[in-house]
């Protein structure tokens, strides 16, 4: 079944690449920094393009965190710190483009460190790549890089498949959860409004999951699990490929397809000595709309096809194939000055059997507790006082079981108070209760953005 599936969609996109190339034309709009190779813009081209800027910002954290609903004083301070982030660009005339954003992060509370030793700063790429225009319908980025697909934005977005989620990351930022992977992308600007994206990742990389999260898999045992990841070897990459573009004035759609790896693990135990978690190969195709309405909103749809190793269902501790979906709307215009968005829809696993015995605390984590659940999200944000220098936004996302009897959510909201000369404050709240994991948290960051 899997080879067949995998057979069709290949075909598929194959099939509509042929297409796309075979008509005449480009869209300026979507060529964007690709349209870069005529003779007027490299003489009109001034100074700037061949010098290097350097952006960047400085936070102060400070994070206090309760991981269960107890009212008592067991609270937790993982987060007392500070990061440098550093932001390199420059150009190469209209041939090259470059960036790179490093944080050198310090973090205070180190529960691996003993009492009488401090924790030692260090450093993260966030993104590192260089852009390669070629040719007005060509561009190439290599590098580490953030990549994100489809058109809905917020906690749930099912088309969204190549960059993994970082769920230790504690800050009031949405953007930071998500993971740059070190990648080759080339995109075609071809049969004007239409785009064509293929993504080579050579290294797999994984979600990052709390340590409490993952000795809790071992605790019914009393084992720490070990994790095993793909070895190091060009047979373990990862691929994908996307189309997308504009139809007439308003639709605008996209189609995907993901030959990779489950971000989150799965989990082998002889159930007496050993536990393992580990990574296997998954296949996902998505289809995602947008359509306009007079620049008033947009309606929304997305959807998502996770065909795992385990297809058939039948081996307990691994996660079974399922399909996500989401639909709704969204707009920057909905009156007041509010930017709104709203979605619904479900994660219906396929194949679906319930856990039985020793294999159910082994698969709780996985979101596959049900047979189908359904799916809330919503974005509300808005700015206030003069030059919009408060600003507050709430983002949320529900799913429940099929009786609605179990709920788990994810509650962020954020207050942002924008003083003169790149400095603001945000004070942040997260509740969050999901698949019995609760992390009641408050985020207080001071930035000053350079």
């Amino acid at each position: 079944m899997k080879q067949i599936i995998l057979i069709l969609m290949m075909v598929f996109s194959f099939g509509t690449t042929g297409v796309l190339l075979g008509q005449d034309g480009g869209n300026p709009d979507l060529m964007g920094l690709a349209d870069k190779d005529t003779d007027s813009k490299k003489e009109s081209a001034d100074d700037s393009k061949k010098k290097f800027s350097l952006h960047g910002f400085l936070r102060a954290n400070f994070v206090t965190m309760k991981k269960d609903k107890k009212f008592d004083g067991n609270f937790e301070n993982p987060l007392m710190g500070t990061v440098l982030q550093l932001q390199f660009e420059g150009n190469a005339g209209d041939v090259a483009h470059f960036y790179a954003a490093t944080n050198v992060e310090y973090n205070n509370y180190d529960e691996d460190s003993p009492n009488d030793m401090q924790a030692a700063p260090f450093l993260k790429i966030i993104e590192a790549y260089v852009d390669l225009y070629p040719t007005r319908w060509f561009s190439l980025r290599a590098g580490h890089q953030l990549i994100t697909w489809g058109e809905i934005d917020g906690i749930l977005a099912p088309t969204d498949i190549i960059c993994p989620w970082n769920y230790d990351i504690k800050t009031t930022s949405f953007e930071e959860y998500k993971i740059g992977v070190t990648a080759i992308a080339a995109n075609f600007f071809v049969a004007k409004k239409h785009k064509i994206e293929l993504v080579w990742i050579p290294v797999f990389q994984p979600s990052i999951l709390p340590a409490d999260e993952i000795a809790n898999k071992g605790a019914v045992l009393g084992i720490d699990p070990d994790i095993i990841r793909p070895e190091y070897n060009l047979g373990n990459g990862e691929y994908a490929a996307r189309v997308s573009g504009t139809i007439g004035n308003n639709l605008r759609y996209g189609l995907a397809f993901l030959y990779g790896y489950d971000d989150l693990p799965d989990i082998y135990t002889d159930g007496v000595t050993k536990i393992e978690l580990y990574y296997d190969r998954v296949m996902v195709p998505t289809f995602d709309l947008s359509y306009d309405i007079k620049d008033v909103f947009a309606l929304k749809a997305s959807a998502a096809f996770k065909i795992t190793d385990d297809f058939d269902g039948n081996e307990y501790m691994k996660r079974n194939p399922s399909i996500e979906y989401l639909g709704g709307f969204e707009s920057t215009n909905i009156g007041l000055g509010i930017y709104f968005a709203f979605y619904t829809g479900q994660m219906v696993v396929l194949n679906y059997e319930e856990p039985l015995g020793i294999a159910k605390p082994f698969i709780e984590g996985f979101d596959q507790d049900y047979r189908y659940k359904w799916l809330v999200s919503s974005i509300i944000q808005r700015n206030f006082l003069a030059n919009d220098v408060l600003e507050l936004s709430l983002r949320w996302a529900l799913s429940s079981n099929p009786g609605f009897s179990e709920i788990d959510y994810t509650i962020n909201f954020n207050t942002t108070y924008k003083w003169a000369n790149g400095v603001s404050t945000t004070l942040g709240f997260v509740f969050a209760d999901k698949i019995d994991v609760i992390q009641n948290t408050i985020l207080l960051e001071v930035k000053y953005q350079f």
